[in-house]
């Protein structure tokens, strides 16, 4: 079992609408850190760093989240996970015909 993440030491509430990138790219500049330092603290799989850039993350996240991810960035952010997931485009996602 994984180790929960750590509440972050700076909370926004989500602006009306806000999608999930802007919002926790909000937090980080708030924080003075990389978007990809905050993606790698909710366990966010990344390959390796080249330069300043994280490389590897998944290009989905921003459409679904596991429940993994979902219930990690609730709990660092102190937001219900509906609320995390309602910041996802997993609405507008259509599910491959199978």
């Amino acid at each position: 079992m994984r180790t929960p993440v750590r509440t972050l030491p700076i909370r926004l509430p989500p602006l009306p609408g806000e999608a999930l990138d802007s919002w926790l790219e909000a937090m980080a500049r708030r924080m003075d850190t990389a978007l990809g330092d905050v993606l790698l603290h909710f366990g966010f799989p990344v390959r390796h760093r080249a330069g300043n850039q994280f490389r590897g993350i998944p290009a989905d996240w921003t459409i679904v989240l596991d429940e993994q991810q979902t219930n990690a960035v609730a709990h660092a952010t102190g937001t219900s996970p509906e609320k995390v997931a309602a910041l996802t485009l997993s609405l507008f996602s259509v599910a491959s015909p199978g």
